[in-house]
């Protein structure tokens, strides 16, 4: 009994410290501002919140309901750091996986005002987690790509990042989309080019405008766009 239940105090100890370690980190860094992301923020600072109030509760019982010294033998403690290892090992593997399923193909096809295609242009896109936090959890993506013949481009992205796509080429004008993200439960808010003025969604079927936000476009899967590219001014 001794050792499940230095192997327990432990863990929950550890656990109380690191909680409370990453929610007063990701507070300090959770901005609240207007916008599609708001949801998204405003939930993961009441999730800091619990989990700050959590560990401080188990910190506290840990300190009151210490094992005796005799329990914390070598192998008792080896015991509880391998444990913990293990289950750490295993959250970490189950978050990594959660991240990974918010992934999605955008594929973008630009197009002249004629409806050709435009090969060879220029797309420079980045793609962020929305918030602070717990947003840092999944990484920036940033980088540059070129339109093939049929003047398309994929990019892999995240229904949690906001993405950015500054489109140049040679003759026409710049243009640059913007997609507001909050994760799988809002659509996903076109907040620039204005009312997506130049923009066509292929898929979802589901896209809509709303008189108030404006294009936006569920996070059902793949999103496919057309994005239509003004002459240049001589």
């Amino acid at each position: 009994m001794r050792t499940v239940r230095v192997v327990l105090w432990f863990f929950l100890l550890l656990s109380a410290v690191l909680g409370a370690t990453v929610s007063l980190t990701g507070l300090s860094q959770v901005t609240l501002s207007p916008g599609s992301g708001a949801p998204l923020e405003g939930v993961a600072m009441l999730m800091l919140v619990g989990i700050l109030v959590a560990s401080l509760v188990v910190l506290v019982l840990c300190i009151w309901f210490r094992p005796p010294s005799a329990a914390f033998t070598l192998l008792n403690c080896a015991l509880a750091v391998g444990v913990y290892a293990l289950l750490a090992f295993g959250t970490f593997s189950l978050i990594v996986s959660l991240v990974r399923s918010h992934r999605y193909l955008l594929t973008a096809r630009v197009l002249d005002s004629l409806g050709q295609p435009v090969p060879d242009a220029s797309i420079h896109f980045r793609s962020f987690p929305l918030g602070e936090g717990l947003g840092r959890l999944d990484r920036v993506v940033e980088g540059r790509a070129d339109t093939d013949t049929g003047g398309g481009v994929t990019i892999r992205t995240s229904h949690a990042h906001r993405i950015d796509l500054d489109i140049q080429k040679k003759g026409f004008q710049r243009m640059s989309v913007l997609l507001e993200a909050s994760g799988r439960r809002y659509p996903h808010q076109v907040t620039s080019p204005a009312w997506g003025k130049g923009l066509v969604v292929r898929r979802p079927a589901s896209a809509r405008f709303d008189k108030d936000s404006g294009l936006l476009i569920p996070p059902d899967g793949d999103i496919a766009i057309d994005i239509t590219l003004q002459k240049a001014i001589q």
